[in-house]
């Protein structure tokens, strides 16, 4: 069996391999490559297949006959992509098989895994980090401020964009999900030959806006970078809408592009899509070149898996590796503004005493009230021992708080300086 998914025969030859999905032979001799056409015998076997692998993956013309032959056949025989040949072209020099570099238009689950190191927990078929659904949960109940703050703290500063229009604005209404990203540029017909080709084996078999959908699970985002068309990029529309809402059940989309059937979306309860515009047009003119790959919406960046927040005001995008410490540090973040709020009322602080560096004696106060108020007691999970211990250590040292308040005392409730006593 051919390691790399071809099929292969058994023969006196020691390799036989057709290209996938086709009868179009291409023969491995020793670590020598051939179409068919001719035999490539040693001593210059791994020369030659070298050559012509070079020549496969773009980065070479063939310089022999032999080689020209075989070209010739790759460019006219259109029953198998040339990208099939790039991802399946092999050399075996020194008993070991060698990949070629690949197009990459469509991630896999091992790529995908490469992409994202940082996560250490479970992950989805397709490799997508899976940050669990009891912290998806928790985050639905927070606002946009407040989960926004802990990645661009630690330097992710470009994960939130707000210049959309979106189906469902409601106060109430979160999306919260898992990312699914798509990248698109306008269309160019050698690009388009190329990432069709690949896109089929990936296994889509429709085109690119349903087969992506068709591969969405539950609590699933599908973020889609359609380079702001809205004419002629109206990636959803009712169809497609409905089955977004079956397969990811409360997830929805964010759409750098446009959407169609707006009066229909809008009766699809249960989702939410961020878009930039509607219009009557079908989708047409341009060509998926990334999937579960980096993906630039606005000024933001989403990779696979990140957890998509999306909110009246806009959308964040927050690194799987993130999720969990931006909950905690969001969740108390609420709960500082609660108690803020009720100090407020009651006269006790003002509100330059609330929004600068805490003191030693307001800290107590809130722990006090932290353990007596009914509606924190939902947060009793919540440990502050991290807190507590920064805020003596800066207490101790007024040069380090004066430099904390001074770089993070405009960065939002859940900054450092912000949680100092």
């Amino acid at each position: 069996m051919d390691p790399l998914g071809a099929t292969v025969d058994e023969c006196d030859l020691p390799v036989l391999c057709f290209a996938p999905g086709t009868d179009f032979p291409i023969y491995f001799f020793d670590g020598a490559l051939s179409n068919g056409i001719g035999r490539f015998p040693s001593p210059k076997s791994n020369e030659t297949a070298r050559e012509l692998s070079l020549f496969v993956f773009g980065k070479n013309e063939p310089q022999s006959e032999p080689l020209n032959r075989i070209a010739e056949n790759l460019t006219k025989n259109r029953r198998f992509s040339l990208s099939a040949v790039r991802r399946y072209a092999i050399m075996n020099t020194e008993d070991k098989i060698y990949k070629g570099d690949d197009v990459m238009f469509f991630y896999t689950k091992e790529e995908v895994i490469k992409l994202t190191p940082q996560w250490t927990g479970e992950r989805l078929e397709d490799g997508r980090p899976k940050v669990p659904a009891s912290v998806l949960e928790r985050m639905r109940k927070l606002t946009l401020e407040e989960v926004w703050g802990t990645a661009w703290m630690q330097g992710y500063e470009f994960q939130a964009e707000g210049h959309f229009l979106h189906t469902h604005p409601t106060e109430d209404h979160r999306m919260v999900g898992r990312a699914v990203t798509c990248v698109c540029v306008p269309l160019r017909q050698d690009l388009h030959e190329v990432a069709t080709a690949e896109s089929r084996e990936f296994g889509f078999k429709g085109g690119y806006n349903k087969s992506a959908v068709d591969r969405l699970v539950e609590d699933d985002v599908m973020v889609v970078d359609l380079f702001d068309k809205v004419h002629y990029g109206t990636f959803f529309g009712g169809n497609l809408s409905t089955q977004l809402k079956n397969k990811t059940k409360r997830g929805g989309a964010v759409v750098w592009g446009g959407i169609r059937d707006l009066d229909q979306v809008k009766k699809i309860d249960g989702i939410q899509i961020y878009y930039r515009g509607s219009h009557p047009t079908p989708i047409r003119d341009y060509v998926m070149t990334g999937y579960n790959a980096p993906c630039r919406i606005g000024e933001a960046i989403c990779m696979p898996g990140d957890i998509v927040f999306g909110s009246n005001e806009g959308v964040v995008f927050i690194p799987a590796h993130l999720a969990e410490k931006t909950v905690d540090s969001a969740e108390k973040s609420h709960l500082k503004d609660d108690f803020g709020f009720e100090r407020l009322k009651q006269g006790v602080y003002n509100a330059t005493e609330i929004d600068h560096v805490w003191t030693e004696e307001m800290w107590n106060d809130f722990m006090g009230w932290f353990k007596s108020d009914e509606n924190a007691q939902k947060f009793s999970y919540l440990d502050w021992t991290e807190d507590l211990e920064l805020a003596r250590k800066m207490r101790e040292d007024p040069e380090t708080m004066q430099r904390m308040a001074a770089r993070f005392g405009a960065r939002g409730n859940n900054s450092p300086a912000r949680s100092t006593i």
